[in-house]
């Protein structure tokens, strides 16, 4: 990577970090409206490139679906308005059977299940990302707490970077050669002792967030964000494309900027909820 590109890069990856911790931190509005414009930019980043495999699909019902369900869950923890709500999702998520019907595609089948992809892939991660940043964890509903995920966001991020430092310095064993030639294990390895000396101290020293927690988390962040991280190349290299799109200069799209979040909020969700018996 020659200095210029290098420079973008780290220019859009501040910039990107600034604004998403900003949208998290100031209130539950902001969140949300960090969770919907993530929804749609992933939504729209996703249809391109599911359309390169030459299947048609909608984003009318999946965008539909996806700002209904954020906006009642949001409602729901901070409102307490019925979860049953939900079942109000029942009529666009039939609307994607009865608009294939109508259209009469060739491949109506595969129409159909990448538009379910887009309703569990992306928007499961960002829909409980909602319930992670809530109170009901800490037995205090109604109350915006969004310490747990800011500290997942910045343990992610300090993970892809020492990944990448580690592995550009020191990386000869690769990882998973035939999805990912440049992830190796030393990569992998400097960016999980980092990951967790960094979860440890801030366990240790700050109140925000017990040394379990801090642990347990960097450990899913490891695992799984490094997991996400590679099935995003798999869907590249399946297509045949570098990144997911070119919106965020240096970086590609948003879709490879939370890769790893994607696949790591999902555990952090459960690890709470098998902490606090919430079932």
């Amino acid at each position: 990577m020659d200095l210029k590109n290098l420079k973008t890069r780290i220019i859009t990856g501040a910039l990107y970090v600034i604004i998403s911790l900003a949208l998290v931190l100031i209130n539950q509005y902001s969140l949300l409206a960090f969770c919907i414009i993530s929804y749609v930019w992933l939504s729209i980043e996703l249809k391109r490139i599911i359309q390169r495999t030459n299947v048609r699909i909608s984003l009318i019902f999946p965008v539909m679906i996806g700002l209904f369900a954020l906006v009642i869950a949001f409602l729901n923890l901070y409102f307490n308005i019925s979860i049953v709500w939900f079942l109000l999702l029942l009529v666009p998520i039939y609307g994607i059977f009865i608009h294939e019907l109508f259209i009469l595609r060739e491949n109506s089948l595969q129409s159909i299940a990448h538009t379910f992809f887009l309703l569990v892939y992306p928007l499961l991660p960002i829909l409980l990302t909602i319930y992670i940043s809530s109170g009901i964890f800490y037995g205090q509903s109604g109350k915006y707490s969004p310490e747990i995920l800011v500290f997942t966001m910045v343990q992610i991020w300090i993970f892809d970077s020492m990944a990448y430092v580690f592995g550009v310095s020191f990386g000869k064993h690769r990882l998973y050669e035939k999805v990912s030639p440049k992830k190796s294990w030393e990569g992998f390895i400097g960016g999980f002792v980092i990951t967790l000396i960094i979860g440890i101290l801030v366990g240790y020293y700050y109140n925000l967030i017990n040394v379990i927690d801090s642990i347990v988390i960097s450990i899913i962040v490891s695992v799984f964000g490094t997991l996400g991280d590679l099935v995003e190349s798999l869907f590249k290299r399946n297509i045949n494309i570098k990144d997911s799109g070119n919106t965020l200069p240096g970086h590609g799209g948003l879709l490879d900027r939370l890769d790893s979040f994607i696949f790591v909020i999902p555990w952090i969700f459960l690890y709470l909820i098998i902490k606090n018996s919430i079932i």
